[in-house]
């Protein structure tokens, strides 16, 4: 029984009962979109991470080490 009350179909998918009232495709091409939606968040937030990273580490001097250059120590 759906516990939308909009909804005038459930539709079993992956093993799960999702209430819809579209069609199953509109259902799966709308998981689709999310999932596409949750990727591209994932990468935009994996590839700030990187950046984030990488300055931190020229920033705090471990670049010029890794090129063996002298650092002064304190």
């Amino acid at each position: 029984m759906p516990k939308d009350g909009n909804a005038d179909k459930v539709i079993k998918l992956n093993s799960r009962r999702i209430a819809c009232s579209k069609t199953k495709t509109d259902c799966v091409s709308n998981m689709q979109r999310k999932f596409r939606e949750l990727v591209a968040t994932t990468t935009v937030f994996i590839a700030l991470a990187t950046v984030f990273i990488g300055m931190a580490t020229v920033f705090i001097g471990y670049g010029d080490r890794l090129h063996g250059d002298k650092v002064p120590r304190k």
